[in-house]
């Protein structure tokens, strides 16, 4: 009997010293701050640092964290992330089968070498199933911009598992114009993204990039599909145009003045390409898709009404070239 009590005290002193750890680190900023460190060193290898502000902690199982800072390693270069607040509840939930936990941040920003994020929050609903762990939540990312792109006011539902996610009713604000699509991301580099944008200011293109969006004035809407896996694209189908009419630099017509027969319109046109001027349109089609893997194929379609000048004229195009090469290709050149 004697020594059964001796075993029965010791499995309580255990229990309670166990107790009072736990408690310690549930409750204790700077040991929840250790623990979690070596969590992420055992885990995440390419976690940095981490680091806390504040912790509070509700009975049984639910966190709050303030101020929570991180450094991730990502292809040699350092990603800082911080968040403001970190609430996680029920998080004990995630052991059984079945059962729900919720994990919200307000107050994020990141960076990672000449991409930007401020204004970050989420809120994220996990749920425990036999095999893995499903996601369903909503983002919301004021701000989001990476030379010379820049995004705002960026919101997306989500869900997902170990395998995929997939993003849906995405909007965002965009250069004068709105941004809408969805897309889907299998693991590890499969891709589907179908993308609207609508009356996009293409002097504010201009000003952020340049290029093609220097020789077109007016507001642009348009679609994007693009599917493959990895920096290979598969399926490729754009087109854009301009509802509101505006104006197209006439040295993009230079490919189609071979389709209008001499006329007033020819010679109005052959002067405007010459002083480098541009042309009101009505209307302005540009449509761009791969019929087979290494085939592309397309159209622009321009009605112009200017003074006694009337020009509707559809040119066709074909590049015999994967798009993934194209873009390559111009990712080189401007790199």
């Amino acid at each position: 009997m004697k020594a059964l009590r001796n075993v029965i005290i010791g499995l309580l002193l255990f229990v309670l010293t166990v107790f009072g750890l736990l408690a310690v680190v549930a409750t204790n900023v700077r040991a929840m701050e250790f623990v979690v460190r070596q969590v992420l060193q055992r885990t995440a290898k390419d976690v940095q640092s981490f680091s806390l502000g504040s912790l509070t902690y509700t009975f049984p199982s639910s966190w709050a964290l303030g101020n929570v800072r991180a450094t991730v390693l990502s292809k040699g270069k350092p990603a800082l992330i911080y968040a403001g607040r970190v609430e996680l509840k029920d998080v004990f939930h995630l052991l059984t089968d079945g059962e729900h936990a919720q994990v919200n941040f307000s107050g994020g920003s990141a960076s990672y070498d000449q991409l930007k994020v401020r204004g970050a929050s989420c809120s994220v609903d996990l749920s425990r199933l036999t095999n893995g762990i499903l996601y369903r939540g909503n983002i919301l990312l004021a701000q989001v911009s990476q030379e010379p792109f820049s995004v705002s006011d960026v919101k997306t539902e989500f869900f997902g598992d170990q395998r995929s996610v997939t993003l849906s009713n995405l909007t965002a604000a965009v250069y004068g114009g709105r941004l809408s699509g969805a897309a889907v991301f299998i693991v590890p580099t499969s891709y589907d993204v179908e993308l609207a944008l609508k009356e996009v200011d293409s002097g504010e293109l201009e000003r952020a990039m340049g290029g093609v969006f220097r020789e077109l004035g007016g507001k642009l809407s348009g679609r994007l599909h693009v599917a493959g896996s990895g920096q290979r694209i598969d399926l490729f189908d754009t087109s854009w145009n301009m509802p509101s009419g505006g104006a197209v630099s006439a040295e993009l017509l230079s490919s189609i003045t071979r389709y209008i027969p001499d006329s007033v319109q020819k010679k109005r046109i052959d002067f405007l390409i010459r002083s480098g001027g541009k042309l009101a349109v009505e209307s302005f089609l540009f449509t761009l898709k791969n019929d087979s893997p290494d085939q592309l194929s397309g159209e622009i379609g321009i009605k112009s009404r200017e003074a006694n000048l009337e020009l509707n004229v559809t040119h066709e195009i074909r590049v015999d070239a994967r798009i993934d090469s194209l873009l390559q290709a111009w990712q080189a050149v401007f790199k």
